[in-house]
């Protein structure tokens, strides 16, 4: 099961990045997607193709004077992450498998 939240995401982007984001600001949603749908600019065609046909990706975002989005991608029938993105205005700047 999934259990990245908006905490794990402001934790990830301090540590990962040293930004400190107050909670409050974060955006979040989860949409159920083809992974052909999934632009190859923010996937890799490797870890594209291990991914089953359809994904929950749950999106955490904060826009303050740059766009951070990270992207957790699970497998839709078990909700069990399989990929982390992290995207900065457009751009894919992590790209990391989850071991189940």
């Amino acid at each position: 099961m999934c259990n990245f939240n908006k905490d794990d995401f402001v934790e990830f982007m301090q540590q990962g990045f040293g930004i400190i984001i107050d909670r409050s600001l974060v955006g979040e949603e989860s949409i159920i997607l083809y992974k052909d749908e999934l632009d190859d600019k923010l996937i890799s065609k490797q870890q594209k193709s291990k991914l089953p046909d359809r994904i929950i990706v749950h999106i955490f975002s904060y826009n303050e004077k740059s766009e951070w989005l990270a992207g957790i991608l699970c497998d839709e029938n078990t909700n069990v992450p399989l990929v982390l993105i992290c995207i900065k205005d457009g751009n894919q700047i992590v790209e990391k498998p989850i071991s189940p």
